[in-house]
Parts: C-alpha cells; sequence; structure tokens
C-alpha cells in the first residue's frame, strides 16, 4: 500500500500502527474477515492473522511478524497478512483495507466505502478503486497414507572397480581378480502433488561391524570376518543376494544409507562362498553427500561375477528406516522404508 498526504506526497507509517490499521475484507460485501477468530461468524472458515508457524496453515498466533517492509523510493509499504481456512472452502474474493484514524475506512471492495477522501471524511468523494484476489483452501492431506508418496528411483550409476579373489577349497589355488564393480543409486521420496517437503527427517539404528560379523574366516596367514564399514555415517541395512543380475550370474551385496554427518564410506573386507570356492572380497568406495531437498536414501551396490553365492560368517543387516515429512502447508506424516530381500533394489513404503 502507498499512503500520501494532501499534496500526494508518500507518507511512511510505523511498522506497528501500519499493522494495527491494515485489514482485510470479502470483495463483494466489504465487510471485514474474521480476525484471529475474533469474529467466528464472518466467513467461515476463513480467519487472517500476522502470526506464523512457518507454514501456510493454521498458525498458532505465536510467532508475530517484526516491522513492515518499507520502500523508500517509493514511499510503497508493505504489511503481510496469514489467510487460512479451518475447513475445506470452494474459496473466496478478498480485498485489502486500511482505516484512518478520525476519517475511518477505506477498502478495495466492489464497491468501495462511503468513506470520503478529504480531510477529516467531511469532504471529496467516496473511495472506489476495486481490486481482488480468489483464495482456495485445499484438503488435508496424511502422509503417513502412502498412496501419497511418490518414490523416485534414479538409474543406478557406475562409481569404481573393486578388488577379490578366490580360493579353490581350502588350500587353494589363490587367483586375483580386478573386476567388482561398485554402482549406486539415488532414491528419493516426494509428495504426491507437489515438489518438496519443507521439513522432513529419516531415522534408523545404524548398523556396524559387528553387528554383521558372525565370526572368523582362515584365509592363511590372515584370521578375519567382516570389516569393512567406516564412519562417520553408517548403513542403514546391508543385505546379500546370490543370481542377481547378467541372467543370474552375479552376487550382490547392498548397502544402504541416509547421510547425517555427509560422508560414507566402505573400505574393508567380507567373504562369499560357494560349493567350491571362497572368495575374499576388498570393496572400497567413499561418497561424500549433501543433505537433499527431500527425503533421499542412497544404495551402494558391490558386485562379483559369481553365482550360487552365501554369505560365510557374517549376516544380513535387515532394517527399517523411520521418515518424518511436513509440506509447505504443515500437512505431515510419517512412514517406514523396509530394505530387505524382497524390497532389495527399491526400499518398500509402509
Amino acid at each position: 500500500m502507498k499512503v500520501v498526504d494532501k499534496n500526494n506526497n508518500p507518507l511512511v507509517i510505523p511498522a506497528d500502527e501500519l499493522q494495527g490499521r491494515a485489514h482485510l475484507v470479502e470483495y463483494r460485501s466489504g465487510r471485514r474477515l474474521n480476525w484471529e477468530g475474533n469474529a467466528p461468524n464472518n466467513f467461515k472458515p476463513w480467519i487472517y492473522t500476522r502470526h506464523s508457524n512457518d507454514y501456510i496453515m493454521v498458525p498458532s498466533f505465536d510467532t508475530f511478524l517484526s516491522d513492515s517492509y518499507v520502500d523508500t523510493q517509493t514511499g510503497e509499504q508493505e504489511v503481510i497478512f496469514y489467510l487460512y481456512a479451518t475447513d475445506v472452502s470452494n474459496g473466496i474474493d478478498i480485498a485489502a483495507g486500511f482505516n484512518v484514524p478520525g476519517v475511518g475506512d477505506f477498502n478495495n471492495s466492489e464497491s468501495g466505502t462511503a468513506t470520503r477522501n478529504g480531510p477529516r471524511g467531511e469532504t471529496g468523494s467516496s473511495f472506489r478503486n476495486p481490486q481482488r484476489k480468489y483464495i482456495k483452501s485445499i484438503e488435508k492431506v496424511n502422509y503417513s497414507d502412502q498412496k501419497n508418496i511418490d518414490v523416485i528411483a534414479e538409474s543406478m550409476v557406475f562409481e569404481n572397480n573393486f578388488s577379490w579373489m578366490s580360493r579353490f577349497s581350502d588350500s587353494g589355488p589363490y587367483k586375483g581378480h580386478q573386476n567388482g564393480e561398485v554402482w549406486s543409486r539415488v532414491v528419493k521420496f516426494k509428495p504426491k502433488n507437489s515438489e518438496n517437503f519443507k521439513k522432513w527427517s529419516i531415522d534408523y539404528d545404524i548398523k556396524k561391524n559387528h553387528d554383521a560379523n558372525r565370526g572368523i574366516v582362515l584365509w592363511p596367514p590372515i584370521e578375519e570376518g567382516f570389516f569393512c564399514i567406516v564412519g562417520p555415517d553408517f548403513p542403514c541395512s546391508v543385505i546379500h543376494r546370490p543370481n542377481k543380475g547378467n541372467n543370474g550370474s552375479q552376487a550382490h551385496v547392498n548397502f544402504w544409507y541416509n547421510p547425517d554427518k555427509g560422508t560414507f564410506e566402505v573400505n574393508g573386507h567380507f567373504y562369499l562362498e560357494d560349493s567350491s570356492y571362497v572368495y575374499r572380497l576388498a570393496p572400497f568406495v567413499k561418497a561424500n553427500r549433501t543433505r537433499n531437498e527431500t527425503p533421499t536414501m542412497y544404495l551402494y551396490k558391490f558386485i562379483i561375477p559369481e553365482n550360487n553365492t552365501e554369505q560365510l560368517q557374517w549376516q544380513d543387516l535387515l532394517n527399517k528406516a523411520k521418515v518424518k515429512v511436513t509440506d509447505m502447508f504443515g500437512n505431515s506424516g510419517e512412514f517406514n522404508l523396509s530394505f530387505d530381500k524382497e524390497n532389495f533394489d527399491i526400499p518398500a513404503v509402509s
């Protein structure tokens, strides 16, 4: 709004006074809307306020906006109102109004006001400058219902090769290989009908080497177990599947994680076996990830070209992650992500 004196020069109104004099009206009638619940029968279910709880929804009236904005070049001033509906509504046409002390109300409703625009409202003409804004409320969304969540699984990306060894029987012979492969995938969880969530968190029980390890493997002259998980970020789940990819000729081991500290590293060794061979894998990958705009899980997959494999002295770390989300309208919910042999490359949402 722009307030001018009789010579059409801009007047800068103190912020607290400006906020106390500005108001919203219904466009057709010019009547004021319900201000913070003080006029509950005015144009239900709409209420407006100067307070915000960070969402375009029912505010708690606990956070008050500070000074209004003033454009020093034009003299235009800005005051922000938050308009919300306590129920679903087809919408409402609104206009702005301003009360001049000792004169009366002016607004941009369809018919304007009878208040004259001269000194003390005694002279001049009545004010009419119709301008409106259509506002519509939307139905509440429950993100605990999985039908309101989109799962976006991006394509697999090759990261690097790693070395592994094979040993026939207990005593050899041994053979070295350099064709182990590391692939990664990003899986995002978005609201069905909008781009991103405003707030989100993913919580799970972190998994470390001792959780997976179940004993020692003799690999002369070494005796060792499962040892390859390096912090500071730790995975949610580690899962082995035989007979995957390339017509079932590969062994896959998946590491799932969400970055908290920003760095995830796999560097060490673990063992697989089949009816004839023992395989010592020396997986390596290191990733630096920043927090995404939307809930995100990262898959790192380690592959060797052998089938019918089983884990040797370590176990799957099957786990669930709890995701909590809130969108820009304040709709919220929580859901679980399941990582297991049935939901191996894309987690299940429940």
